[in-house]
């Protein structure tokens, strides 16, 4: 599994990485269910969560799983940020949290959202 946990500014932050699957689906898939194992056995609304889809393709398939995960996932998270989608692909995020009920913030660097992620 490439997703770990980082700390951040005294902040403890689950960073699902995502990044570099290009158009596999599949490992993609593989990835967010491992750590969406992990997101299930935190206390409920205490996550802190940063995504990383920076080279990663955005498809059909792939947006039915992340919602699914996200809706699946949404009462243990308490803020996400998202790195790697940028211009039109941005639609992904709003598909995604009017799915699941789950909100997302963008953002262009993972310093930038982890300084987000770790402002409360």
């Amino acid at each position: 599994m490439k997703s770990k946990w980082v700390d951040h500014n005294g902040k403890k932050i689950w960073h699902i990485d995502l990044s570099g699957f290009g158009s596999n689906v599949h490992a993609t898939q593989d990835e967010l269910e491992a750590a969406s194992q992990v997101t299930l056995q935190q206390p409920e609304n205490s996550l802190l969560v940063l995504s990383d889809l920076s080279g990663t393709t955005i498809s059909t398939q792939l947006l039915k799983i992340a919602q699914k995960s996200s809706a699946d996932t949404n009462k243990y998270v308490k803020k996400t940020a998202v790195i790697g989608i940028t211009g039109y692909r941005k639609y992904f995020i709003d598909a995604v949290s009017a799915f699941s009920g789950q909100k997302f913030s963008a953002f262009n660097t993972m310093e930038e959202a982890l300084d987000w992620l770790a402002q409360d």
